[in-house]
């Protein structure tokens, strides 16, 4: 990059009324003005002129409730939009066959809770008749 100080003094003096004047930036980077012309109108009217008032800071604020505005405005547009997609989306839903598919489901479930209710009461009778056989207070007669 090239140091300021190897900068044409007028060059040195637009960067400054630029940093005076942040809303100027803001005009390039939104594509309705280029450096170029403006350096030329500040080169020709110079920095007092009453045009460049709307680029200072104190207009800032206004600058961003508008540009909040703005956003909002473009959220809704992008909400509505997602909405009208996934209404379409819906649209081509085959609910009957989601209802298939879920009661095939349920089947499934009840089935699986059957088989382990099996295993749990044929280990539980395994273990009482594993009890029942084993009395730990028996007495055997001799």
């Amino acid at each position: 990059m090239s140091d300021q100080r190897s900068l044409h003094p007028s060059v040195q003096k637009f960067k400054t009324f630029v940093k005076d004047h942040p809303l100027l930036i803001k005009e390039v980077r939104q594509k309705r003005t280029t450096w170029q012309q403006l350096y030329e109108e500040w080169m020709l009217l110079g920095d007092d002129d009453p045009q460049w008032e709307k680029y200072k800071k104190r207009h800032l604020k206004q600058d961003r409730s508008e540009s909040e505005n703005v956003e909002s405005s473009d959220q809704a547009t992008e909400n509505s939009e997602s909405i009208t997609q996934l209404m379409s989306l819906l649209k081509k839903v085959n609910f009957n066959d989601i209802q298939h598919h879920l009661s095939q489901f349920n089947g499934l479930i009840s089935n699986v809770q059957t088989i382990m209710k099996q295993f749990q009461g044929s280990s539980s009778n395994q273990q009482s008749e594993s009890q029942q056989g084993q009395q730990p207070f028996s007495f055997r007669k001799d």
